[in-house]
Order: structure tokens, then C-alpha cells, then sequence
């Protein structure tokens, strides 16, 4: 005889599922968050670049003068707030359980800290405990099961005593 129970709704077979589920939302929230700070930055990069150029202007008596640092800095910050925006759109989706080619990209793009570069010393080990959470292969599983429509949500469901036995 096995130890098998015919009444067990096999919501415990799979147990790294919370944990895994646990972690991946633990760590795209960081990272939605990170995103979140990369945007504003990048919002008050524009307009310093803009301030600071239109102020260089009034000063040199409204001659088409382009400074270098102004225009980089206006570029950067853009580029950012595009980068980051694509993040936080991509890091919700995977806390949905959605799009796991998305959730990688948005892994690996979490990296990239642009305009406030400081925040790479926290950005860069939370891309690369995404990318290897993403990478297990009961996390791919997930996902795939999801876009099948093989089950209906993602929140896990916990055990429940009345019915699942503790090994």
C-alpha cells in the first residue's frame, strides 16, 4: 500500500509553487518599484534638461546654442523613463502570470539603470534573482499552464487541512 490518499485534492503535490510564486512576486514587485524610481528621475532629468537649456538660452540672448550636457541628459532621461516604463508595464504583467518571453526581457532590461545609475547596486542582483527564478523550470511550467488555459488563475491555492494529509 502506498501512502497515497484517494481524497487528497493535490493542491500540495507541487510544493515549490508558493514559494516560487512567493519569490518571483517578492521580486518583480522590487523591481516594478526600482522602475517606479528610475520614471520620476527621469521626469525631473526633462525638465532640469529643459530648465537648464532654456535658462542657457535666455542668457546668451536667445541664439540657437545647444549645450551637450543638456541634450544628453534630456536623451538619457528619456531613454529611461522608456526603459522603465516598459519594466513596470512588463513586471505587472508578471505578477498576473503572464507573458513569460515578456517576464525574462523585463528580467534582464531591470538591470539597466537609467538616469539614476546609483540604483544598479540594488538593480542588478534583483535582475539576476528574476532571470534565475524565472528560469525553473516549475515557474516556465506555471506560465505555460496559464496560456494554455489549463488552470484558471494564478494565485496558488493553500493547503487545505480537512482534506490534505502532512507527510
Amino acid at each position: 500500500m502506498s501512502d497515497h490518499d484517494l481524497w487528497d485534492d493535490y493542491d500540495d503535490e507541487l510544493a515549490d509553487y508558493p514559494r516560487g510564486a512567493g519569490k518571483i512576486g517578492g521580486l518583480f514587485r522590487a523591481i516594478w518599484s526600482l522602475a517606479l524610481v528610475q520614471v520620476i528621475a527621469a521626469a525631473i532629468g526633462v525638465m532640469v534638461a529643459i530648465g537648464k537649456q532654456v535658462s542657457f538660452w535666455v542668457d546668451n540672448e536667445y541664439r540657437n546654442l545647444w549645450r551637450t550636457e543638456h541634450c544628453l541628459v534630456f536623451a538619457i532621461s528619456v531613454v529611461g523613463a522608456c526603459v522603465n516604463g516598459f519594466v513596470m508595464c512588463g513586471a505587472a504583467r508578471t505578477l498576473r502570470t503572464q507573458d513569460y518571453r515578456r517576464s525574462l526581457l523585463v528580467a534582464g532590461l531591470s538591470a539597466i539603470s537609467l538616469p539614476f545609475f546609483h540604483l544598479a547596486v540594488a538593480s542588478i542582483p534583483l535582475s539576476i534573482l528574476a532571470w534565475r527564478e524565472l528560469r525553473k523550470p516549475h515557474v516556465r511550467d506555471r506560465f505555460a499552464a496559464l496560456a494554455r488555459d489549463t488552470i484558471e488563475s494564478a494565485p496558488e491555492e493553500l493547503p487545505d487541512a480537512r482534506t490534505d494529509r502532512t507527510p
